[in-house]
């Protein structure tokens, strides 16, 4: 068994490699989670994310009635039209 020496040498090289990857993971994480408690604590742009789904829900309701309302209006001009031939 010649090689054993070099396959320990081998390992704990790339456990170092390994460990020093970890600890970068670590670091990133640790960052990206301080970033989002960041942006937890402010609260300006809540707002406008308030004020962008009420205007989606009036616009959503908007096309909704405008479909009822062209139907209705479509069938008044039908009497109309309809009563006048």
């Amino acid at each position: 068994m010649p090689f054993r020496g070099y396959s320990y040498l081998f390992l704990s090289a790339s456990n170092k490699t390994s460990r020093t990857g970890e600890n970068q993971l670590k670091k990133v994480l640790f960052n990206l989670y301080l970033k989002v408690q960041e942006l937890a604590r402010h609260e300006e742009g809540q707002d406008l994310v308030e004020y962008a789904l009420l205007i989606t829900m009036v616009a959503l309701a908007a096309v909704g009635g405008i479909r009822h309302v062209t139907s209705a209006v479509n069938a008044v001009f039908s009497n109309i039209s309809n009563t006048l031939a």
